[in-house]
């Protein structure tokens, strides 16, 4: 119980070359008005989905080798590692204080109780402060569950179930719950299911639009938690509109993810290449005819350029932007990644 993950995630802008834009606009049959109006909602569509996968991938997928706090942040302390500190007076019966700190000058205060409930602040060198609460374990069969509320950055709250199968040799754990945005109260529920070789997310946003993804997983130096590229990923999105696309992620070992293609049931696809950061260039067609082609950053924001019409922006949907969860997420270098936030 009580595995957290903490990460940054940094975002970049890698939209198409004008070559790939520019090669579209003379050739093929216009769109027609209603056909570029669907057209524009399955590139924003296909924006949203890459952008939610990429900030989830982001905490579920890293590896402890990869990096480090100081180097996200700019700054370096010497770590310090957990310690017994004196109780305070307003303290529990039974329960046990100690403080840490991580390499980029975060402080942490824990509190661990008898029955299994504890709490961590978290205090960040530029004043933010994370809260992580969680009860007493319960047993239910072979699972041990417990229920968490977390108060991140003052941004977000995250209230959901935690469990591990004790007993299960693949290690079946899951977290299912709610965040919410401090700011507006707007929520994203989530279920996340792992086993040593298998993620599966299901997400739930409060704009009508839902994504699953599954992902097979090995154990790599690092983490026991780590994507088989070469098999590659596949899930579903379903826009706030309902027009439902179903996508696959392939890559390699060597460069992680490169490939995205996604497919909607009236017969259009796109192929995609992707960045190490999950900016994509590529193509929309249906049966074998070119639509257009279609760009985007990491962070959301793309171009769309019908055949025969001007570009248009793409833009990842609202939600997908604001749930950030990828910037909520901090401190990698000296926790363990885990779903558990």
């Amino acid at each position: 119980m009580g595995r957290l993950a903490l990460a940054a995630a940094s975002l970049g802008l890698a939209l198409a070359p004008p070559g790939l834009l520019g090669g579209c606009s003379g050739t093929g049959a216009p769109a027609e008005p209603g056909g570029l109006a669907e057209l524009r909602a399955t590139a924003d569509d296909q924006v949203t989905a890459v952008l939610l996968v990429k900030r989830w991938f982001a905490i579920l997928h890293v590896r402890r080798d990869t990096g480090s706090a100081e180097q996200s942040s700019g700054t370096a302390c010497a770590v310090e590692p957990w310690h017994a500190v004196p109780a305070r007076p307003s303290d529990p019966p039974g329960c046990t204080r100690w403080e840490g700190g991580l390499s980029d000058c975060t402080t942490m205060e824990k509190l661990e109780c008898a029955d299994g409930s504890g709490r961590i602040d978290y205090h960040l060198p530029d004043g933010s402060q994370k809260t992580a609460e969680w009860g007493a374990v319960r047993m239910e069969g072979e699972w041990a569950k417990s229920d968490w509320h977390q108060a991140i950055w003052g941004e977000a709250t995250l209230d959901y179930e935690a469990g591990d199968h004790l007993t299960s040799p693949l290690d079946y754990q899951y977290e299912r719950g709610t965040a919410a945005l401090v700011a507006d109260g707007r929520t994203m529920d989530w279920d996340h299911e792992r086993n040593l070789r298998r993620d599966a997310l299901t997400l739930s946003l409060d704009d009508g639009a839902a994504l699953s993804v599954e992902v097979p997983l090995h154990a790599v130096t690092g983490t026991l938690y780590w994507p088989v590229f070469t098999q590659g990923a596949q899930g579903s999105y379903t826009g706030p509109s309902g027009l439902m696309q179903s996508f696959t992620l392939s890559g390699s070992d060597a460069r992680g993810w490169e490939d995205c293609v996604f497919r909607t049931s009236d017969g259009t696809a796109g192929t995609f290449a992707l960045t190490p950061d999950l900016a994509g260039s590529g193509e929309i067609r249906r049966e074998g005819r070119l639509l257009a082609s279609l760009s985007w950053s990491s962070s959301g924001s793309g171009l769309l350029h019908p055949v025969g019409s001007d570009v248009v922006p793409a833009v990842a949907s609202a939600a997908a932007r604001d749930f950030a969860i990828d910037g909520w997420i901090r401190n990698i270098a000296e926790l363990w990644p885990s779903p558990s936030y």
